[in-house]
């Protein structure tokens, strides 16, 4: 997906939000934590941007440091989305994976229709 905003020439390839991964490891995450833990901010970006990096991202183009690609990793996207000078990043994650849910929920709304 391309003409994310926020992010100029560079282009994501995600899985919309609520994916059956999404929702397994959502879940997994948050029964590991200690209840006492469940409302900290800290763990809740934690869990936020693995489920970001685990179930959603696949892939991205048009990164670049230092005029250089940043080749796509799992690593290297949890070390971006995890910084606050990477937050425009991270919202176009979630921007493009909100769309590509949308798309598919409405691909089904008009499966059913037929």
């Amino acid at each position: 997906m391309n003409k994310i905003p926020g992010l100029g020439d560079m282009a994501l390839k995600v899985r919309g939000f609520g994916n059956a991964d999404y929702e397994r490891v959502s879940s997994e995450l948050v029964a590991a934590l200690p209840l006492a833990a469940r409302g900290d901010e800290k763990e809740s970006n934690r869990i936020a941007t693995t489920l970001l990096v685990e179930t959603v991202l696949l892939d991205w183009s048009g990164l670049t440091a230092d005029a250089k690609p940043v080749p796509f990793s799992k690593e290297k996207a949890f070390e971006l989305l995890s910084d606050p000078a990477y937050r425009d990043l991270a919202n176009g994650v979630s921007w493009a994976a909100q769309r590509v849910a949308r798309i598919f929920d409405d691909s089904i709304e008009a499966d059913a229709k037929n």
